[in-house]
């Protein structure tokens, strides 16, 4: 069953702008091997964290809206938490039975 979550990552402060952009393409890539379809990826930016993490008070924010099923989750998550990079992660089921074909494709934002 198909379903559309969205997954918010931070990224360690210490990656360049290049290595998020590999990191973002990985991540796509991983949601689109395992049978979904990115519909959104939002750059937030650097952003304070509202806590340390790993001794860092800053992260960069990165929003990723895709559909998929269960087992395209848990890979994404998989990769996700065994990076080293990434600070912290979350993903929320946004609706249930999504037609995939209902939906376009939007561009990637900052």
């Amino acid at each position: 069953m198909i379903r559309e979550y969205e997954t918010l990552y931070i990224v360690s402060p210490e990656i360049d702008k290049s290595g998020i952009e590999n990191l973002n393409l990985k991540f796509k890539s991983v949601v689109q091997e395992n049978g979904g379809k990115v519909i959104r990826l939002t750059r937030w930016g650097k952003r304070d964290l509202a806590y340390k993490i790993k001794k860092y008070n800053h992260g960069f924010y990165v929003h990723l809206n895709y559909f998929g099923e269960g087992k395209t989750v848990s890979e994404l998550q998989r990769n996700l938490r065994l990076n080293e990079n990434i600070l912290r992660y979350i993903t929320v089921k946004l609706s249930e039975e999504v037609d995939i074909n209902s939906k376009e494709s939007m561009p990637d934002t900052d």
